[in-house]
């Protein structure tokens, strides 16, 4: 008898194929499920005071005791073997990628290919650290996670009110970054040259 479920939920097309169209809510059940199980995940591990490594065994022994329980009743787990290894094999890819992607987009900062670019992200991460101090590393995770769903949703819904704010901001952003420069001997330097 086979299982009812062959398919990976992860090779159809219920899940989105980027991280980005998740955030801005594309497909809004997939995003809430994800959402609310972030927040889940949250709950567990900072207000219960459950540890990550508690928290995957828990996971682990539910999944083996319904795996036993359905083998002792005859009724197997409704995931195939093949299904499963097909979603561990996609999510294994997606981490793989995006691995190579995160380090691709922070390594010139750090071989000092470019050191304005460097001095910026030096600059951007001190403030980071700054904000940071204000909260406990619970908080600002949830901070983080619930930004992370909130912000790009509200910015694609808002675009054309917030679109001349950013302008304005970039604006006296870049003024301000060319009067440092000015007082910058080595940086009129490199200009003129």
């Amino acid at each position: 008898m086979s299982a009812p479920y062959q398919e990976s939920a992860l090779s159809s097309n219920v899940l989105p194929s980027n991280g980005y169209e998740l955030i801005i809510w594309k497909n809004k059940p997939v995003t809430g499920v994800v959402f609310g199980a972030g927040i889940v995940f949250y709950a567990a591990l900072f207000l219960f005071e459950y540890s990550l490594l508690l928290l995957v065994c828990r996971v682990t022994q539910l999944l083996l005791i319904g795996s036993i329980l359905g083998k002792f009743l005859g009724r197997p787990l409704p995931i195939s073997r093949e299904a499963a290894e097909t979603t561990i094999s996609t999510v294994t890819n997606r981490l793989e990628v995006s691995a190579k992607f995160a380090t691709a987009l922070v390594l010139p900062f750090f071989s000092g290919e470019n050191l304005l670019d460097s001095a910026k992200a030096f600059g951007a991460v001190s403030v980071i650290g700054i904000v940071a101090s204000f909260f406990n590393t619970a908080t600002l995770l949830m901070l983080i996670f619930v930004g992370t769903f909130t912000v790009p949703f509200l910015y694609n819904e808002k675009r054309d009110v917030i679109q001349p704010i950013l302008k304005q901001g970039l604006a006296v952003v870049q003024q301000n970054v060319a009067k440092v420069l000015e007082m910058i001997p080595s940086a009129n330097k490199v200009k003129k040259n």
